[in-house]
C-alpha cells in the first residue's frame, strides 16, 4: 500500500489517495509535477509511466481511484458520473470527498509520498484499528486530519480539526443547504435521527453544507463521537435517499 499526496499548489491544500496496486512502479517516479484536470464530478491528472491495466471496468465506486489508459492518468471520482473509457481500479481516495471541489481545471500539482504528522499519530493508531485510512492533508496551508472507510453500502468518512478547547469533528457533506421546504424537513428529521447520540448534530459547514459535527474536548470523546458516528451514519444515508 502507498499513501500519495496530491499537492495542489494553487490552492494551497492537498488530497490524500491510498494506491493499492502498481505501487512499486509509481513510488519509483515520486515526486513528480503535473496538472489538474476537471470533468464532471472527476479529478485526474497525468503519470510520468505507464501502469499495468488488467482489469478495467466500465462503473466505478464513488471514492474509488482508477487508471486511464489512454491519458495515462489517476482518476479521483468523488460524484456520480461514470468515466468515459473503461479504467482500471487501482485504491482509494481518503476523508470526505466534498473537500475536492475546491480544485479547479489547469491547476497545478506535485505529486509527493505521504508521511502523517507527529500531532495525530495517537488518533491515527487508533482509528486504523478500527479498520480506516487516514491521511493529514494540507487545507489552506494547515494539516488537518480525514479518515475514510466503507462500511457495508455507506462510505463513512469525516475531518477532525484540533483547536485550542478541543476537536471538532464534522463529516462528510451531506447535501448543499438552502432554506427551502423540503431541506428544513429533511434537517428536522436529520436532527431527530440524531437525537439519541451524546455527541452528534445535525450542522452547516463553512461552505455551505449540511453535515454531521461534534465538538468534544479530549480525544476520549472524540474517538466515543466516531463510534458514535459509525453506527448512525448508515442509517442517515438510507433516510436520506428515501425523501
Amino acid at each position: 500500500m502507498l499513501l500519495i499526496e496530491i499537492v495542489d499548489k494553487d490552492k494551497n491544500s492537498s488530497f490524500i489517495v491510498e494506491i493499492a496496486h502498481g505501487v512499486e512502479d509509481l513510488k519509483k517516479e515520486l515526486p513528480f509535477d503535473t496538472k489538474l484536470n476537471v470533468w464532471k464530478e472527476e479529478i485526474y491528472f497525468a503519470l510520468p509511466i505507464e501502469l499495468q491495466a488488467k482489469y478495467k471496468v466500465y462503473r466505478i465506486r464513488r471514492g474509488g481511484v482508477y487508471y486511464w489508459p489512454p491519458g495515462k492518468a489517476l482518476c479521483l471520482f468523488y460524484g456520480v458520473n461514470e468515466p468515459y473509457t473503461p479504467v482500471a481500479y487501482v485504491g482509494e481516495y481518503v476523508g470526505p470527498l466534498n473537500l475536492l471541489k475546491v480544485v479547479e481545471d489547469g491547476d497545478k500539482a506535485t505529486i509527493i509520498e505521504h508521511n502523517f504528522i507527529d500531532e495525530f499519530n495517537v488518533l491515527t493508531k487508533k482509528l486504523m484499528d478500527k479498520g480506516y485510512s487516514i491521511g493529514t492533508p494540507l487545507s489552506d496551508g494547515i494539516r488537518i486530519f480525514v479518515a475514510s472507510k466503507h462500511s457495508g453500502t455507506a462510505r463513512i468518512a469525516f475531518t477532525v480539526y484540533k483547536e485550542e478547547y478541543g476537536y471538532h469533528l464534522e463529516s462528510e457533506a451531506l447535501f448543499r443547504y438552502d432554506e427551502g421546504y423540503q431541506t428544513l424537513r429533511i434537517m428536522y428529521e436529520l436532527k431527530r435521527l440524531l437525537h439519541g447520540t451524546k455527541y452528534l448534530r445535525a450542522d452547516i459547514s463553512e461552505e455551505g453544507y449540511v453535515v454531521i459535527t461534534a465538538g468534544v474536548e479530549d480525544e476520549n470523546e472524540l474517538i466515543e463521537s466516531i463510534d458514535e458516528l459509525e453506527v448512525v451514519y448508515p442509517r442517515v444515508i438510507s433516510k436520506l435517499w428515501r425523501e
